[in-house]
């Protein structure tokens, strides 16, 4: 029997051994993959900041452009506004020199009529 035993011993200690070798692969495994997780748990936050600052970023040139926008707007009511002005001083302009135009021709025409005639030699036929 005590071979029986010693056989019975000699397995469980061999068992025991295997257990042992099999809880540490499973540790070791358990480990590895603590790291796995840890790393992809690093890079998830690495990429949620990323995406964030890129949010930011974009939200910010958005209301840059809304203000270069709302400043182009501005400034093109404004040379709206003043073209308009300028014409209307333009057209004002110009019927102030058609009415001189007209009053010069006229002022013209009554002196031409003031003026002896021609004489015969120097008119056109």
């Amino acid at each position: 029997m005590s071979e029986v035993v010693a056989e019975a011993a000699a397995r469980t200690e061999r068992a025991a051994a295997m257990q042992r070798e099999a809880v540490a692969e499973q540790q070791k495994a358990v480990a590895e993959q603590r790291k796995v997780v840890a790393e992809q748990q690093k890079q998830w936050a690495e990429s949620t900041a990323r995406w964030e600052k890129e949010q930011i970023a974009s939200r910010e040139a958005g209301e840059r452009q809304e203000r270069m926008l709302q400043d182009y707007i501005r400034r093109t009511d404004e040379m709206i506004v003043e073209g308009r002005e300028r014409t209307k001083q333009i057209v004002a302009e110009l019927q102030d020199q058609r009415d001189e135009r007209r009053a010069l021709m006229e002022a013209l025409f009554m002196l031409m009529d003031r003026l002896p005639p021609s004489p015969p030699h120097l008119r056109s036929a």
